[in-house]
């Protein structure tokens, strides 16, 4: 670890919950979680709240994607 980056480490834990929030949304739109988020142009959270919310049968077919 730098220098510079255990700098940053101490300055996120004396940030609140809500600047280390912002700090992630940030840090969020420089890089994607998965590559699907470009090709669906869509944000990861997104896509898995979709699936939170669908039906028994396509958490099956997600979930046997081995």
């Amino acid at each position: 670890m730098t220098e510079r980056t255990a700098e940053i480490e101490r300055l996120l834990a004396a940030c609140t919950v809500e600047e280390r929030r912002a700090i992630f949304n940030l840090l969020r739109r420089e890089f994607p979680i998965h590559t699907i988020e470009a090709t669906l142009n869509i944000e990861a959270e997104i896509i898995l709240d979709a699936i939170s919310r669908s039906d028994d049968l396509t958490l099956r077919g997600v979930r046997s994607t081995d």
